[in-house]
């Protein structure tokens, strides 16, 4: 996916992504995938995997400040979404069987890991 534009939602600042893929991503843009922020989510949730779920977007917490790793005091949702709308490739893993099937991904690409 790359990133489009920046805009105010239901979810506060958000930013649009567009899917390249044919396989993979191709409907990002018209399903309304996003990064947006979400107020229930910190660092500690995210890192022990209690993170709330959404429907495909990628969320950053609007409660933590970057401040906290040494950042700006913003949002890290803030952060994330000015530094990504100036121009960014997001990759988002997917299962195996279906990320071989993607036109841009090839098989020799990926780490012997992730193949065997």
């Amino acid at each position: 996916m790359s990133t489009d534009v920046s805009y105010k939602g239901a979810y506060g600042y958000s930013l649009r992504l567009k899917g390249h893929d044919p396989v993979l991503n191709s409907n990002v843009f018209s399903r309304a995938v996003v990064v947006h922020g979400f107020g229930g989510m910190g660092a500690y949730q995210a890192s022990t995997g209690i993170a709330s779920t959404s429907e495909g977007c990628l969320m950053f917490s609007t409660n933590e400040s970057g401040r906290f790793w040494g950042m700006e005091d913003k949002s890290m949702n803030e952060i994330v979404i000015n530094t990504l709308k100036k121009g960014a490739l997001i990759f988002v893993y997917t299962d195996q069987e279906l990320i071989f099937k993607s036109s841009w991904i090839k098989k020799t690409d990926l780490p012997a890991e992730v193949i065997e």
